[in-house]
């Protein structure tokens, strides 16, 4: 949020920022908001977003899922609002036409953007599928992507270890300790996890075995330190024996070192 902020300082229209626990005054004013959904519904009302015409929708794939889908939701009801199937139902009695349904709307609907590196399209009934979302909500929205969407960074290398289905915690974290202390040994690395949990769990176990300056990056880290981190590894000089001992060139992190 602070980032895009201060990557359009120099526009000669304000921006103004809204996370966390900091509310923004009734007087603020400001050509671009760049806000967390959270934070717009806890400090604010969506009514007081009538003047936006244009909302992009940041890392959709995240947003449009899991615990911030309602939010997410809720406001763009308010910034994009439909005419229902009982006003419909009205218009066709009245001998009216979807126009004269969309001309009755409280506002004309805002300009949405998603944007996300992925958009999940699982199949069957039991899941939810983003792009299934999309399409329901904006059916005639227009997808729009890069040649280079999905395609593997040439200076990127990965490893993969085929431990079986079902292998253990203990396997995982051998074979991880094996890779590391073998090919991997003082070559910037990054460890990803699931969740938060399974990188603190392989964090301390690597600290366990003796990498005692291995990095870590998740959520619950605090921005300042995850920065901090992303900076280290990338900023790495050539390693003595004691930072390699110590793995200082391993960041252990979730997907969320990946938006950064």
């Amino acid at each position: 949020i602070a980032s895009i902020a201060r990557a359009n300082a120099e526009l000669a229209a304000p921006v103004a920022m809204l996370a966390g626990s900091a509310g923004l005054s009734r007087e603020a004013s400001c050509a671009m908001l760049v806000a967390t959904p959270s934070a717009i519904l806890r400090n604010t009302e969506p009514t007081y977003l009538d003047q936006v015409h244009t909302a992009i929708v940041d890392e959709a794939d995240m947003l449009l899922d899991g615990g911030f889908v309602a939010d997410v939701t809720r406001i763009l009801d308010f910034l994009c609002p439909r005419v229902s199937n009982s006003a419909m139902r009205r218009l066709s009695k009245e001998g009216k036409t979807l126009e004269d349904g969309q001309a009755e709307l409280p506002r004309q609907p805002a300009q949405v953007l998603f944007a996300a590196a992925t958009l999940p399209d699982w199949k069957g009934d039991k899941v939810k599928s983003v792009v299934r979302t999309l399409r329901k909500r904006f059916p005639d929205a227009e997808n729009i992507a890069t040649e280079q969407l999905h395609k593997q960074s040439r200076a990127a290398s990965h490893d993969w270890i085929d431990l079986g289905r079902g292998a253990s915690q203990d396997d995982t974290h051998a074979a991880l300790l094996e890779l590391l202390r073998g090919e991997r040994r003082g070559l910037r690395t990054m460890v990803f996890c699931n969740t938060v949990r399974d990188a603190t769990t392989a964090h301390e176990f690597l600290r366990e075995e003796g990498l005692h300056s291995a990095l870590l990056l998740h959520k619950e880290v605090p921005p300042g330190e995850r920065a901090a981190a992303l900076a280290k590894l990338a900023s790495l000089p050539s390693l003595d024996a004691e930072a390699i001992e110590n793995g200082e060139w391993v960041l252990v992190c979730t997907d969320i070192a990946a938006r950064y």
